[in-house]
């Protein structure tokens, strides 16, 4: 057997060995609809999405679950790592007003300017922060994330304890980093979770936001190259995260999209190859815009209850919902439905439209979603004298006797 052809299947059989099996399979009996595994909620997997993945989640910008695979499974991430990197930096950088102040590369940053991806950086080159970091991003850049981390804070290793810092801020609660690139060296790792988590913090930071959704970078000398991040390029509405691959962490990515008011959040880990890591993106995020979506759930001027009124002996006013209402629902998980509760403090004319009278909790399979005024749908004026005695001695008699003077 040629040598050549030896290595590459040797190399071959050492990435496979690499990634758990659950990378072949498609749909997973543990692939879960909002923390469920989908056949506990009556699913069936054609509703699933079918991805060759060890390990993903789907969520929407505000941290919604929608989907996932083993999100708490520890795994190496990868250049994903770079997205820590970039948000420590940038935020050390936006506090300070340094980010365009200028470093001079040094030769411990460059030693890993062979190694993978690289920004061909040299020793003695002269860049700022800002240009460091959209090369760790856009280019991917090993070098390029080391000098970040120098730039930062004097060493890479005083950087890392900055990253696991944040890690613990923000609620990364399984992830540990020992490197700012992701390359695989002690134990550097995260979970599918975490990495969401991540995400969904670094994409509140607008300069990040403006860095991940870069398709080319110029070099130096002007000369653009494009991003390692092809779902830009292919997927509607993409507009970040990072890419990651080692042999150890298989091929992944952290990636982002929005239509219209939504904007999901997936992660794939251990894809077999870089193609499937944006083929696999992309029919995960498919899936959530299919499902997680806006939904009219009432429209407006709609009555969802009648208030009495207490100081007229038999008058209700109508209560509901002045403007339309949408909520982001994942409709896998059934109908919204809705309780009306009246505020106990509330009795008596003269009412205006538009007065808070009570709530309206919004829930999908049991679990909240959200908490909305109900209002008054019409004025109510002050009854007069004899009205309000009227009413004071045909509500104390029912408070006696009951409605149908039974007692």
């Amino acid at each position: 057997m040629p040598r050549r052809f030896a290595t590459i299947v040797l190399a071959s059989l050492l990435l496979c060995a690499s990634i758990p099996a659950a990378a072949f399979a498609q749909v997973d009996s543990g692939d879960a609809i909002d923390g469920i595994p989908y056949a506990e909620r009556g699913l069936d997997a054609s509703q699933m999405p079918d991805l060759d993945v060890v390990a993903g989640i789907l969520v929407a910008d505000d941290g919604t679950l929608i989907w996932s695979r083993l999100p708490d499974e520890k795994l190496p991430i990868a250049s994903i790592t770079k997205v820590m990197t970039a948000l420590v930096a940038l935020e050390v950088g936006e506090a300070r007003g340094t980010l365009d102040t200028t470093y001079t590369i040094s030769s411990t940053a460059t030693t890993r300017s062979s190694v993978e991806s690289t920004a061909w950086l040299t020793p003695g080159m002269k860049l700022t922060l800002r240009e460091l970091i959209e090369m760790t991003i856009v280019w991917s850049g090993n070098d390029a994330a080391a000098a970040v981390a120098e730039a930062v804070a004097g060493t890479q290793e005083a950087f890392v304890e900055l990253m696991n810092d944040k890690a613990s801020e923000i609620g990364m609660n399984d992830t540990l980093f020992t490197n700012p690139h992701g390359l695989d060296e002690g134990g550097n790792h995260s979970t599918a979770r975490d990495v969401a988590t991540l995400v969904t913090h670094a994409m509140q930071n607008d300069e990040f936001r403006r860095i991940v959704a870069l398709q080319y970078l110029n070099d130096q000398a002007g000369t653009p190259f494009r991003s390692s991040n092809e779902l830009l390029f292919m997927f509607d509405g993409a507009n970040g995260v990072k890419t990651g691959s080692t042999d150890a962490a298989g091929y992944c990515l952290a990636s982002s999209a929005t239509r219209g008011e939504i904007e999901l959040y997936g992660v794939v880990l251990g894809a077999m190859t870089s193609t499937e890591r944006f083929a696999e993106s992309a029919t995960l995020l498919e899936f959530g815009f299919a499902h997680y979506a806006p939904r009219e759930v009432f429209g407006a001027d709609t009555e969802l209850t009648k208030v009495p009124v207490r100081n007229y002996r038999d008058r209700a006013l109508r209560a509901g919902v002045q403007e339309p209402v949408i909520v982001a629902s994942n409709d896998l998980l059934g109908p919204v439905e809705h309780e009306v509760v009246v505020d106990p403090a509330f009795a008596r004319a003269p009412v205006s439209t538009g007065t808070v009278v009570g709530w309206i909790d919004l829930s999908q399979n049991g679990e909240a979603l959200v908490r909305l005024p109900l209002v008054s749908l019409e004025d109510i004026e002050k009854p007069g004298i004899f009205e309000r005695i009227g009413a004071f001695f045909v509500h104390t008699y029912r408070s006696i006797f009951g409605e149908n003077g039974e007692g």
